[in-house]
């Protein structure tokens, strides 16, 4: 039996396919990780063709961030809590950590799986994309805001924003074998035909490309921004 310093953290991976500012794996980085993405079939957010196709390119750029620093990413697809409970039982897992949905499915998930675990390991989820969440700022009458400039003037009173985390050092990864899907098998990429060209020309998935896309962003579009945000067109 390992001890708990020894037994690995799972990372589940959801929307949030990068390294770098991901708090949840940061979180996790004082254990041997278990990077684990599931293809939940339950949820009525499942993407369309276009977004199968990123997800499966993001998938594969990610699995490569990972194999950089001794990670390898675990697919599965099925009911998450399942799924989770048999590794976590399988593995002597420890700790369990994610970055949050805010979907009304998602959300409702969570909070069932979070409420199983919470009594047996560490279990704790982050906010990594949203610089207040939804429950957060409300206007004086308690409703959500619909407006964006009094949104925009009560978001920036709240202030107390933190900046992107850097890649948690010494990443290491769980060495014991787990079964992982094949992500072929999940049939993602259009195949016949393959209409997915045009889309390879002018996006690249994943963090790499992100992070091209937001330099570019920054670097050429930022200064006029203010202005040129009213115009749909560019």
């Amino acid at each position: 039996m390992m001890n708990e310093t020894e037994s690995p953290a799972i990372i589940w991976f959801r929307k949030d396919l990068r390294l770098w500012d991901n708090p949840a794996l940061t979180q996790g980085a004082e254990f041997p990780i278990i990077s684990l993405f599931i293809l939940d079939d339950e949820d009525p957010y499942n993407p369309g063709g276009a977004s199968q196709w990123w997800l499966h390119k993001s998938l594969i750029s990610l699995q490569n961030s990972l194999n950089a620093y001794g990670l390898k990413l675990i697919l599965r697809r099925g009911a998450p809590l399942k799924i989770l409970e048999e590794i976590i039982i399988s593995h002597n897992v420890s700790a369990l950590y994610w970055n949050r949905s805010y979907e009304p499915y998602a959300i409702e998930r969570d909070k069932k799986i979070k409420e199983f675990f919470n009594s047996r390991l560490k279990c704790q989820s982050f906010n990594a994309s949203l610089l207040a969440e939804p429950w957060t700022l409300k206007t004086q009458g308690g409703t959500p805001y619909q407006v964006f400039t009094p949104y925009w003037k009560a978001l920036k009173a709240l202030g107390g924003f933190s900046i992107p985390l850097p890649l948690p050092k010494n990443l290491k990864g769980y060495k014991e074998a787990i079964y992982s899907d094949d992500l072929e098998s999940w049939a993602l990429h259009p195949l016949h035909p393959d209409w997915s060209h045009g889309l390879e020309k002018e996006w690249m998935p994943g963090e790499e490309g992100a992070q091209k896309n937001l330099s570019f962003f920054i670097d050429n579009i930022l200064h006029t921004y203010q202005k040129n945000r009213d115009f749909p067109d560019l």
